[in-house]
Parts: C-alpha cells; structure tokens; sequence
C-alpha cells in the first residue's frame, strides 16, 4: 500500500506520505498514519490524496480525495 498528498494531482512533488499498515488482512483493513513531522511541514490550503494497493504487480487505486489542510490556531 502507498498513500500520498500532493498539491496537485499531477504533480511530481510529494508534500507528504502516509505509512500503511495493515491491521486486519481478512477485513482488509489498512491503517494510515502520517507523523507530526509530515504533518507540520504542510501548507495550508487545497491538497489532493490516495490509496494505493499494488498486488501482483498490479496498481490499484482504492480512494481518493481533496482535501483541506488548516493552518494551526493553537500555538
């Protein structure tokens, strides 16, 4: 599994990726986690993610979306 967000879809520049682990294979359940550094080192404003298993060679996208990243109100 491979997860990312760019900032555009087509962008060859990663603003960050998710580590993937699956917790329940016969569920198929797979847990995405993105550290706080990742997570500090984004930009607020519109960005662009998905999911992807490859099986056999085989790349499959299973979600993707937009979504909107917010600047801290807490400092």
């Amino acid at each position: 599994f491979l997860s990312q967000i760019r900032y555009e879809r087509d962008s060859t520049t990663v603003a960050a990726s998710f580590t993937c682990s699956i917790t329940d294979a016969v569920a198929g359940e797979v847990a995405l986690t993105l550290s706080s550094a990742s997570s500090a080192g984004l930009t607020a404003g519109t960005a662009y993610w998905d999911l992807q298993r490859t099986l056999a060679g085989v790349v499959t996208t299973l979600v993707a979306g937009k979504c909107t990243i917010l600047a801290d109100v807490t400092r």
